[in-house]
């Protein structure tokens, strides 16, 4: 894991359209339970392409793991909007 995330941490300073290295980073830090790290990375995700179902089911899934379920839900209703 260390090294996808060095990896992927670089990847979003220098792609033109990180979104996607984000939304990767993000599930990295999902699979060692660093849920904070995961939920700013798919924020970041977001900022840049709002759209994005893959961001948004992840983040869903980054909230309900931390307890918050209306937030989640709220995630899931505006990935619903896009497809």
């Amino acid at each position: 894991h260390k090294e996808a995330i060095e990896a992927l941490q670089k990847a979003v300073r220098t792609e033109d359209k990180p979104e996607e290295a984000w939304c990767n980073l993000g599930v990295v830090f999902m699979r060692i339970s660093q849920f904070g790290k995961a939920e700013q990375c798919f924020t970041n995700a977001l900022s840049l392409k709002p759209n994005y179902i893959n961001v948004l089911l992840n983040y869903a899934k980054t909230l309900v793991v931390l307890g918050r379920h209306a937030e989640a839900a709220h995630i899931l209703t505006r990935a619903l909007e896009y497809q």
